[in-house]
């Protein structure tokens, strides 16, 4: 892994030429940590590496109610959709969990807009083995919704979303509806781009952390 600007707690790395960025917790024990997967939107691909991991610190990071936890931030590559590269996401996952200090019990997945569709498909590889996915401003696509019975949701809307059509967002919202591990919130005069506004001013990121698989 390659340190970022001499920090030791944050780290560049690729497993198969998916690159990430490793957020290790500020203070390093024994205990195990909870691990949180961010999916970026479609316009942090272009971003250089040191302005992605600002993002990530300044959007997610920053928010977080508690230190101890492990981020990971994998970097879709141009041209490509999460969807694409599903296979290194499940094998980036499937490392870090072996490697690092990590509770199984505890392993959340949260995405913005492009992002928050990689999450559901990430979710159905991972069926009952995630703590609770949070997909915000972003569609579920064809996916199995059996999955919601198995996985805690909290899915983020805005009402006046300009690039995820609010049909998509009612058929959502209606899916979601039927299951009691899944909620969502519709946010009002919200337009797409609400990431940091729901990390920052929700209780999204302390729910989330709340959440434990059996």
């Amino acid at each position: 892994m390659k340190v970022l600007e001499g920090r030791e707690t944050v780290f560049a790395a690729e497993v198969n030429k998916l690159e990430y960025l490793y957020f290790e917790p500020e203070r390093r024990t024994s205990e195990r940590t909870p691990l949180i997967i961010f999916l970026h939107g479609f316009e942090r691909k272009e971003q250089s590496l040191d302005l992605f991991r600002s993002y990530v610190e300044c959007k997610l990071v920053a928010n977080l109610p508690v230190t101890n936890v492990t981020v990971v931030a994998p970097r879709c590559p141009r041209n490509r959709s999460w969807e694409d590269v599903l296979l290194l996401l499940v094998d980036v996952l499937d490392g870090i969990s072996k490697l690092a200090n990590i509770d199984e019990r505890r392993i959340y997945l949260t995405g913005f807009s492009l992002g928050a569709l990689g999450i559901w498909k990430l979710a159905e590889k991972f069926k009952g083995q995630l703590a609770a996915i949070a997909p915000i401003a972003g569609g579920m696509g064809d996916i199995d919704y059996g999955m919601l019975a198995e996985t805690p949701v909290w899915a983020f809307y805005g009402d006046r979303d300009e690039v995820v059509p609010q049909v998509d967002v009612t058929r959502e919202i209606n899916a979601l509806k039927t299951y009691r591990s899944a909620k969502y919130t519709l946010l009002e005069n919200k337009g797409h781009f609400i990431c940091g506004y729901v990390y920052r001013e929700t209780e999204l990121l302390s729910w989330l952390l709340s959440q434990n698989r059996s």
